[in-house]
């Protein structure tokens, strides 16, 4: 029996250590959706594969399910009761068409993830996780390098988008730089190439809200570790990494520069109230109103109509991922005289409001819960990696393999609440 119960562990383990490798490395190149519906079904696959080895591991030895938090526990009931009142149910259970991800299922299959870490892995093997992390981001990182120098204006690596791959990446960077600190040797110099590597490629999307996720992510980082980062060692560690990034920055400006050109444009147009617009206008004789900064804006506006249309939408929304059929009937005018006037949008580019909306005040103070109690923990880099991802939310959403680090995190809080070195 014990032989059977060890060799379960060990393929459980292994199924789980190919899940966290490979999942941002996944794509294809012959359907619709190119990253995303790739990676989530090898997510169902291999995360369906492995809480199937638990249930069969539970029967054969004395391993014992580890309860999930309450702050987990609500919000996957916040997944289901918004589901069940779902106005589209098969697409709140399976998500939005060509992703999947973000439904109830895709819920389901990364919690079933974390119970399985949570109740089996060790803080050694948790270490061999967050490494793998650190090592995967090596061949992200230079994926997308190789797409700047490719003549990419806005490298996408294996994520798919370049806001995507920033929110990914600076997930990341905090890991590889509490590691850079925190070792001496040889050990300094691979974690800071593992590093500027990694920074070069979240430069390289010229994501806002990556970079964004990014500054703040450091500073908690340093706030928090403050004691163990600051002393007589971090300044001579710090300053060549600083150099080279600066560097990397200011000989890739990019589009960065036109980016905050157009932010500027369009405030002083939208101010004067003076300009008139035109969907099919040539965008090269100027700048229309097609700021994304401008495009969120619409779409916030009319997801705020949408969460507020009912007592029902306000309390539990729409359902997971219906936001695309729902928010029609809510769409600002002003966004057809942007660049994007003819899209239908299936996000609004704010995933709490995405949330308010598709699950209403039951699923945001869920989530809400959920972010207070990753920031009580303090530990010493998962809460800075999941700081960035909650400030790149305000922005974005998450992504399949956001998502997949956001609850392997989770689960290394629910086994281990101290810190992890």
């Amino acid at each position: 029996m014990d032989l059977l119960s060890n060799k379960l562990i060990s393929l459980l383990k292994i199924i789980v250590y190919i899940l966290v490798f490979f999942t941002p490395l996944i794509f294809v190149t012959n359907t619709n959706e190119l990253y995303e519906f790739p990676k989530m079904y090898f997510v169902y696959f291999l995360g369906t594969a492995a809480f199937f080895v638990f249930c069969i591991l539970l029967l054969f030895s004395r391993v014992k399910i580890k309860f999930p938090s309450y702050p987990v526990l609500f919000f996957i009931s916040a997944v289901i009761i918004s589901t069940i009142f779902s106005f589209h149910l098969y697409t709140s259970v399976w998500g939005y068409y060509t992703r999947f991800n973000g439904g109830l299922i895709s819920v389901l299959v990364f919690a079933g993830v974390y119970l399985v870490i949570s109740s089996t892995f060790k803080k050694d093997e948790i270490s061999k996780i967050l490494y793998l992390l650190i090592l995967n981001s090596i061949p992200v990182s230079i994926f997308g390098i190789s797409q700047h120098y490719a003549g990419v204006t806005r490298v996408y690596t294996t994520i798919g988008q370049p806001n995507w791959a920033a929110a990914y990446i600076a997930m990341i960077i905090p890991l590889t730089l509490y590691k850079y600190f925190k070792n001496g040797g040889k050990n300094v110099f691979l974690f800071g190439v593992i590093y500027l590597m990694e920074f070069a490629c979240l430069w390289f999307t010229y994501s806002i809200s990556g970079f964004l996720g990014f500054l703040v992510s450091i500073a908690a980082l340093f706030i928090i570790n403050r004691k163990e980062l600051l002393n007589k060692y971090t300044f001579a560690k710090a300053l060549p990494i600083v150099v080279l990034s600066i560097l990397i920055a200011a000989l890739n400006l990019g589009v960065f520069k036109q980016r905050i050109e157009d932010i500027f444009i369009d405030v002083r147009k939208v101010a004067l109230e003076s300009v008139y617009v035109y969907a099919l206008e040539n965008t090269s004789a100027g700048n229309n109103l097609s700021d994304p900064g401008f495009i969120r804006t619409g779409l916030w506006e009319g997801t705020l109509k949408l969460a507020a249309s009912s007592p029902k939408v306000l309390l539990v929304g729409t359902g997971p991922e219906t936001f695309p059929y729902a928010f029609q009937p809510f769409r600002p005018k002003i966004l057809n005289y942007s660049s994007e006037w003819d899209f239908v949008f299936n996000k609004p580019h704010n995933y709490y409001l995405e949330i308010l909306a598709t699950m209403g005040i039951l699923g945001l103070s869920s989530y809400g819960i959920l972010i207070f109690k990753v920031l009580r923990t303090k530990h010493s880099f998962l809460v800075p990696s999941l700081i960035s991802l909650f400030v790149s939310n305000i922005f974005g959403w998450p992504t399949v393999a956001t998502a997949l680090v956001f609850w392997i995190y989770l689960a290394v809080f629910d086994m281990e609440p101290e810190k992890e070195n």
